[in-house]
């Protein structure tokens, strides 16, 4: 039976699935015209006497308010809650007036109202599979949800998102809906979640197996040579390959990457190899301050021997002077040629072959001069330590000499071959210790690095 109820005693329904009822110029202008020709379906609103609930009809309500409708036609029924909704939800989908929001949201009051999903099909005229369907759609976050859908999300698109399990990168996928990043954001976190799943069951298989395990310190010592990969695993794997047995007396490592996890075994070769350049090294250092040793101790020889030369008169010492220079001069202009000469000297090893120290406020006051007089150093010493210091033959450091002080090895010296010929001239004779040293005889060049066992 058609009841004419006051526009003033319809309300619209509070559970209504259809939210936005759309432009409602069109409908207005022909109710104006042609009044309304289908009735409204409308329930008893609870608590109200006299007033009506909408079923169906939800725009002609609200069209005839703007046509200045009094009255409308309406169908009084008598229905309980599951089936206001489940009639509104059928109504407006069989119009294809619902967003897939509004279907989700109609559904999803239709289940707290403790309505079973077969029983919202029947209801509705949907298929199980239809409401299952936006059921898991309706765990999604509502709002993110309902911003996606309201954007052009299918129903395909939010099912995608369903397949995920954390909600917070469910709320991330859907606001990247949109943009060009949906699908690959889709797609992105669905890997995610599958790494994380497969990293959470095989961490605790690897700790059991493997309890002394622990993290590559950095990427680079995956690429050392010191571990080398026994097992690498990952979550795209159609396979999953078993874990190795672990060796009691290895070490073993491992690492997380993109895809998965990788477990490496210390290669006992390569451990042997660096304990071995460890031991050489060491070997190799105590060997280089050997060889500045010995090159010191000869180097003091010479200058005990030059500390303590004299000449007993004037005439004697400008003899020798006069020796010295034309003698060696000559010989170096002839063997090296004159550009060879070097008229400077090492003042430092000047001093430290004669034993003066550097005095650094004093020395830039006082001349070499009045410095070798105020220490009573002897004018021969100061000459031919000057000589042998670079004024006539080459320069050499106290520390250096036959023995090489870079690989422990014997090299040649001519400036210091120099030196011993012009001390030879002044009445030197080498100790056997600079004899072995010249002629390569010391027991410190038959030395050779013998290798251990690299443990």
């Amino acid at each position: 039976m058609i009841t004419m109820i006051p526009r003033t005693k319809l309300e619209p329904h509070p559970d209504n699935p259809r939210k936005n009822l759309g432009d409602l110029t069109e409908l207005a202008a022909s109710i104006k015209r042609s009044g309304i020709l289908q009735n409204l379906t409308v329930v008893p609103a609870p608590g109200r006497e006299g007033f009506y609930r909408v079923i169906i009809g939800h725009r002609r309500l609200a069209a005839s308010e703007i046509a200045g409708l009094d009255e409308l036609p309406c169908s009084i029924e008598d229905m309980d809650m599951p089936t206001q909704i489940a009639t509104m939800l059928a109504e407006n989908m069989q119009r294809n007036d619902l967003t897939i929001s509004d279907q989700v949201g109609g559904v999803q009051t239709m289940l707290d109202l403790g309505e079973s999903v077969k029983a919202i099909a029947d209801k509705t005229g949907m298929s199980e599979t239809s409401v299952r369907k936006r059921v898991s759609i309706a765990a999604l976050p509502r709002k993110q949800m309902s911003i996606a859908a309201d954007k052009g999300a299918t129903l395909l698109d939010l099912l995608e998102v369903t397949k995920l399990e954390d909600p917070e990168a469910q709320a991330k996928v859907l606001e990247s809906f949109g943009t060009n990043n949906f699908t690959y954001a889709v797609r992105n976190a669905k890997d995610d979640e599958l790494r994380k799943k497969f990293r959470a069951e095989m961490m605790p298989q690897i700790h059991a197996r493997f309890p002394k395990i622990i993290e590559l310190s950095s990427e680079s010592e995956k690429y050392s040579g010191r571990w080398d990969e026994i097992w690498r695993c990952g979550h795209r794997d159609e396979e999953r390959k078993p874990l190795p047995e672990p060796e009691d007396d290895a070490k073993y490592r491992m690492s997380e990457w993109g895809f998965g996890i990788a477990i490496y075994k210390e290669n006992k070769a390569w451990v042997r190899r660096k304990n071995q350049e460890k031991d050489y090294n060491a070997w190799m250092k105590d060997r280089k301050e050997t060889a500045k040793a010995l090159n010191l101790e000869a180097f003091d020889l010479r200058a005990t021997f030059v500390r303590g030369f004299r000449v007993s008169t004037k005439a004697a010492f400008m003899d020798f002077y006069d020796q010295c220079m034309s003698a060696m001069l000559a010989w170096h202009a002839f063997a090296k040629g004159v550009g060879y000469y070097r008229s400077g000297w090492d003042s430092l090893t000047i001093r430290k072959m004669l034993a003066i120290p550097y005095e650094e406020d004093r020395d830039k006051e006082e001349s070499m001069v009045h410095e070798l007089e105020r220490r009573g150093v002897h004018r021969a010493s100061f000459l031919l330590a000057w000589a042998l210091c670079g004024g006539i033959t080459g320069n050499v450091r106290s520390d250096d000499g036959w023995c090489n002080d870079y690989n422990g090895t014997w090299k040649p010296c001519e400036d210091l071959d120099d030196q011993y010929r012009l001390l030879s001239t002044l009445g030197y004779e080498m100790s056997d210790f600079e004899k072995s040293l010249q002629d390569k005889s010391h027991e410190f060049f038959k030395e050779r690095f013998e290798e251990g066992d690299g443990q």
